[in-house]
Order: C-alpha cells, then sequence, then structure tokens
C-alpha cells in the first residue's frame, strides 16, 4: 500500500494518535536535492514512514520569498527540509534519549541518512558497510 502523503503538516486525527513512525519533511516541488537523497534512503530501506510536504521558498532575492522565509525562520518546523522527525520510543519500547546525538533536529542529508542508519542498522542496504580499519577510523573524524 502506498505510504501517506500529507501537504504541510499532520491532520490534528494524526497528529493527536500515536505515531509509531518517523516523519520525514520533504519540500513539495521534489527539487531539493538533499530532500529526495533523504528520501531516497528512507526508501532504500523499505521503512515506513510518513511524509509532510512542506513548500520551501528557493528564490531568496524575491521579496515574496524572502518575507515567507523570515516568517518561516520563526518556526522551526518550516526552516528545516529535509528533516525527520522520529518517534518517542524505539521499537523495544525503550525511551529515546533527546540529548542522543542522532535524534537531534537537522536538516544536513548525511547526518539524516547516519540517523536512519543508526535508527535502522538491521535493515538492508548498510550505508557504511565495514571496509576497513583506516575507512572506518576516517568514518569517525
Amino acid at each position: 500500500t502506498p505510504r501517506p502523503i500529507y501537504k504541510d503538516a499532520l491532520p490534528p486525527e494524526v497528529e493527536a494518535s500515536n505515531i509509531d513512525k518517523p516523519i520525514l519533511y520533504r519540500d513539495a516541488n521534489c527539487v531539493c536535492a538533499a530532500s529526495q537523497m533523504v528520501w531516497l534512503g528512507l526508501e532504500c530501506k523499505n521503512i515506513d514512514y510518513l511524509t509532510v510536504l512542506v513548500e520551501k521558498p528557493f528564490n531568496l532575492r524575491s521579496d515574496e520569498s524572502a518575507n515567507r522565509r523570515i516568517e518561516n525562520a520563526n518556526d522551526e518546523k518550516n526552516s528545516m527540509i529535509p528533516r525527520i522527525v522520529w518517534p518517542e520510543t524505539e521499537s523495544n519500547g525503550d525511551e529515546m534519549k533527546n540529548n542522543d546525538k542522532n535524534n537531534q533536529p537537522t536538516s544536513d542529508p548525511i547526518k539524516l541518512l547516519e540517523q536512519i542508519h543508526s535508527h535502522y542498522p538491521a535493515a538492508t542496504p548498510n550505508f557504511y558497510p565495514k571496509l576497513s580499519a583506516a575507512v572506518d577510523a576516517s568514518r569517525c573524524n
């Protein structure tokens, strides 16, 4: 079955329910490469998630887009695209640690792919296969 896609925000009935899936916020126009990278990461690992399409202003030189960007800067939900909101609990029922570095809000696609991999390490494909000690050491830096 297709995954649900929402526009701008989750409907109140979905938001009020206890969501046990990650929520991907990505650009509605599907032109942001970072959003597509994170989206494909979730799809490659076949993760069950919700999608919220958010308008992202791209032309910051126009007055309308600049004004919208300023308004959205106050609303962290709209200013960080792409982003993933993780469920409150892991599949094993343990509370997520809010100070966990893998659970911090970010719009960096590489960090989001690392979060996806850390939340679903057993799901294939493995984004970070063990290649060698030298490669593993460089990944940590």
